[in-house]
């Protein structure tokens, strides 16, 4: 095995020990429901790591340069610790544990960014879109382990003792973070961001555009399967529909991530949204619990088509700045998911929660016809 093979190894782990302590804390709502918190705080504290992510990223653009991804990947895991901690102490004082949260969203932005743009640093130009798909697998494992855990002590500990879970994750990711070898990364890059020259590269707008709808799909998924599933069922069921997108995300990408270099972005992106219009108008026509286990297999194998490939495309059209231009799509990703979730939330009170699926695979839509605008440009 090489230097890279073992850090690229190293920074898998990391990554997924990283994501177990912040997927943990999936239970927080419930929690702070118990301490008597209201929709608009419990909302508060579920936007603020997106919130700090894109300050993050927006400061380092601003900048013109990243800061050292290594030592901000440190700050972000002794924040957690830091963060867990402190909410631990006063898990029955919303204010202070909030301003604590606010400590653990750090890393949820450092983390994110840095460890994706550290993996692009040591892998093969011409396999990053496979190399990217194979490290998602690292996030994506955590989704129902850490919902596992949990909920085990939320249960059968005390319900505040969860914040041990980000606490104890904590220390492992730093201690791995150690292992890992400077040499082996661009970790401050020399040449200078400017958004004149990120707006002129061709097919750029397209690009936003193309990832804000995508994370845009991603967040009606997440906000909205309980919902329809009350609506369409009668009762809440989102353990079929997210165990099977995890499942066949995974398989997906063990199986066929090593195809992702070998196609144009255009036929893999156009079969994704394609797949992803096809399972969001499905939603509308539940009416067996059986058919979540359908849609999460076929969100699973979009997502995983379609994650890889937008990431691996900005970080080619930003070569000399792939830092700068991972984090760009990170988090206009990110912020597709949360103004998504409030916009088409506002829409189904309006219009009724069936308009939701139709109004998002409209700019569905349009994104996979806008991929043809640059197919000139597109590998």
């Amino acid at each position: 095995m090489s230097e890279k093979q073992r850090q690229f190894a190293l920074l898998f782990f990391i990554n997924f020990f990283n994501f177990l302590g912040i997927n943990s804390m999936n239970m927080l709502p419930a929690y702070l429901a118990s301490l008597g918190a209201g929709t608009g705080l419990i909302g508060a504290f579920s936007t603020l790591p997106i919130l700090i992510l894109v300050i993050i990223v927006a400061v380092q653009l601003f900048r013109g340069r990243t800061y050292n991804k290594l030592l901000l990947l440190k700050i972000g895991f002794l924040s957690t610790f830091t963060g867990a901690a402190g909410m631990i102490v006063f898990h029955s004082n919303l204010l202070v544990m909030f301003l604590f949260y606010t400590l653990t969203g750090i890393n949820y932005g450092a983390g994110f960014t840095n460890l994706f743009s550290m993996m692009y640093d040591i892998t093969p130009d011409n396999k990053r879109r496979s190399y990217a798909a194979f490290f998602g697998i690292s996030g994506l494992m955590t989704s129902g382990l850490a919902a596992v855990i949990a909920q085990g002590i939320y249960k059968n500990v005390a319900p505040h003792m969860i914040f041990l879970i980000p606490l104890g994750f904590s220390v492992v990711t730093l201690l791995l973070s150690l292992k890992l070898k400077p040499s082996c990364y661009v970790l401050i890059e020399e040449e200078k961001f400017t958004f004149s020259a990120f707006f002129s590269k061709k097919g750029i707008k397209a690009l936003i555009f193309q990832t804000l709808v995508f994370g845009g799909g991603y967040g009606i998924f997440k906000t909205f399967i309980p919902v329809f599933t009350q609506f369409r069922l009668g009762f809440v069921d989102i353990t079929r529909f997210f165990s099977f997108f995890t499942l066949v995300g995974i398989l997906y990408r063990l199986v066929f991530s090593r195809f992702l270099d070998r196609f144009s972005r255009i036929i893999i992106q156009g079969i994704g949204f394609l797949v992803m219009i096809l399972t969001i108008l499905s939603m509308n026509w539940i009416t067996q619990s059986y058919q979540l286990y359908f849609l999460g297999a076929l969100y699973g194998m979009a997502h995983s088509m379609l994650f890889p490939t937008f990431s691996a495309e900005f970080v080619h059209l930003g070569d000399e700045n792939r830092a700068a231009y991972n984090n760009i799509f990170i988090a206009l990703f990110t912020i597709g998911i949360t103004s998504s979730s409030s916009l088409f939330g506002i829409l189904g009170d309006f219009f009724g929660l069936e308009t939701i699926p139709y109004a998002i695979s409209v700019f569905l839509m349009l994104a996979f016809f806008s991929l043809f605008s640059g197919s000139k440009r597109s590998r």
